[in-house]
């Protein structure tokens, strides 16, 4: 049900969605494209857009305090740093539950196999949500390898529907009190805590540079 969109992301390689063991990850940086303005990929689930993290790990998880956070004050700023924090509380409980179920004497690392030609996937939750690898091995080598982060599914830009990310449809419609100094739009794309560097990529075509707010 994962894909991966490229419509409006700086890469070349294919058209609509793809499923990570088929994606490519090729660079193609055209400053004048109409359509391409990101250097994240569009990361779906069933061809939808899909918040990730505390806020959601904690709804699906049916916790009452985030249900009721969610409820009465809806995916905003606040409940999603509420969440994350009140995520943290919980955490440490759960940490210390399983040290104590932790066996010193017994085997702790399973040594891997090395097959010749193979696919592989590894799915797990991140601290900013849900974080997933796909490889595929060919004659013993590694042929593809992608990622899809936590801060992908959130930052990523519009998929081939026209579908936007879930931090695009977050800051639309911000109201701002003071255009050289948008606090409100930071606000809201630091709640989703973003690994920024996972998507931000230093181009040095030449000599002149152009900085362009979006």
């Amino acid at each position: 049900r994962i894909s991966e969109h490229i419509k409006h992301s700086w890469y070349e390689g294919y058209e609509g969605g793809r499923h990570p063991h088929e994606g490519v990850t090729k660079p193609y940086y055209d400053p004048e494209s109409d359509d391409k303005y990101s250097w994240a990929k569009s990361p779906r689930y069933s061809d939808a857009p899909a918040e990730v993290g505390p806020l959601a790990r904690q709804i699906i998880d049916k916790d009452a305090l985030v249900l009721d956070l969610a409820e009465n004050f809806g995916p905003c700023v606040f409940t999603r740093v509420l969440a994350r924090a009140h995520e943290a509380v919980r955490t440490l409980a759960k940490i210390k539950e399983m040290l104590l179920e932790l066996d010193v004497n017994e085997p702790f690392y399973k040594k891997p196999t090395k097959p010749k030609n193979a696919e592989g996937i590894g799915l797990t939750e991140a601290a900013r949500g849900a974080l997933g690898h796909w490889i595929n091995i060919k004659d013993g080598k590694i042929d593809n390898y992608q990622v899809i982060t936590p801060t992908a599914w959130n930052v990523s830009p519009k998929d081939s529907f026209g579908n936007n990310g879930p931090i695009e449809s977050a800051v639309i419609g911000t109201e701002i009190a003071d255009e050289s100094n948008p606090v409100e739009v930071q606000h809201i794309i630091r709640s989703y805590d973003p690994c920024i560097a996972c998507t931000v990529h230093y181009v040095t075509p030449g000599k002149n540079f152009t900085l362009k707010v979006v």
